[in-house]
């Protein structure tokens, strides 16, 4: 019901003076993370076959990753918006996404140091590695890629990089024209999440070998058909990607609700039938 952010000022400055770090939302999560981790030191947690852990090793400090550049533009100023601007002042969005990743960086950097090095990102514990998006870019053109998203991207590559960690990134929805840029321009590690309706075939050429893959199982599929339509897609997907080293069977992506459990258990038997070789 609210105003995007820069949907009525659009004044950049008022976004470079923002603490991205202590102020709002992430100022909370570095509370709450702290709070939590005192709560823990009173628990454990028991396993059936015996082990024992302390609870407090369980909880890890989010900002293991961003949503990506062009996608906080988009909540900043409304989908709609933010792709006009692409047209109507190229300029002023080469600055917007500049302070975007200028601000993930100092972010990202601010989580690992409080979380001593361990982060998780959504659902996942990321020790080695951080997530940078972004599926905003799978609306962008190569051309438009190039001349606005990359330079954002590859600054924070580059950074992540630098501390000797790996970067994921991701698109949800088709995008094969952007698979040699995510390889060859931004250098990524590990394509996560990757959409069944990006071509296979080109993901074997230009990344096999130098991405890890995760991802491709037709979620379709997954909601709507049946057991054997999900093994057959499991089946048809390592066919292709049986050659890319690193290669995990995914759903790509997203599990919608009321995918039956059956399906779901149908895509990991398929994964053991298929993927030994």
């Amino acid at each position: 019901a609210r105003p995007h952010f820069l949907q009525k000022n659009d004044n950049l400055d008022q976004l470079r003076s923002v603490d991205y770090i202590n102020n709002r939302l992430h100022g909370k999560m570095i509370s709450y993370y702290q709070e939590m981790k005192k709560q823990a030191q009173d628990y454990e947690i028991h396993f059936s076959d015996g082990k024992i852990i302390p609870a407090v090793d369980c909880v890890m400090m989010g900002g293991g990753g961003i949503i990506g550049p062009t996608v906080i533009a988009g909540d900043l100023r409304s989908a709609d918006n933010f792709a006009m601007d692409l047209y109507d002042r190229p300029d002023w969005v080469k600055d917007l996404l500049s302070i975007i990743s200028e601000k993930a960086i100092d972010w990202l950097n601010a989580a690992r140091e409080i979380g001593g090095g361990k982060v998780a990102f959504c659902s996942s514990y990321l020790e080695g590695a951080t997530f940078i998006g972004d599926d905003g870019t799978a609306q962008l053109s190569p051309k438009q890629y190039k001349e606005f998203a990359l330079p954002a991207l590859k600054k924070l590559a580059e950074s992540i990089h630098n501390q000797g960690l790996k970067v994921i990134a991701h698109n949800c929805g088709q995008a094969d024209h952007l698979i040699d840029l995510w390889t060859n321009e931004v250098g990524i590690d590990i394509y996560y999440g990757f959409s069944y309706l990006t071509n296979k075939n080109l993901i074997k050429e230009i990344m096999g070998g130098k991405v890890i893959l995760i991802g491709g199982i037709d979620t379709v599929k997954l909601h709507g058909g049946k057991p054997a339509d999900v093994r057959e897609d499991v089946r048809q997907s390592l066919e292709v990607l049986k050659d890319c080293p690193g290669y995990i069977i995914m759903d790509g992506h997203n599990v919608a609700p009321g995918t039956p459990v059956e399906n779901l258990n149908a895509m990991t038997d398929a994964a053991e039938e298929f993927g030994s070789f």
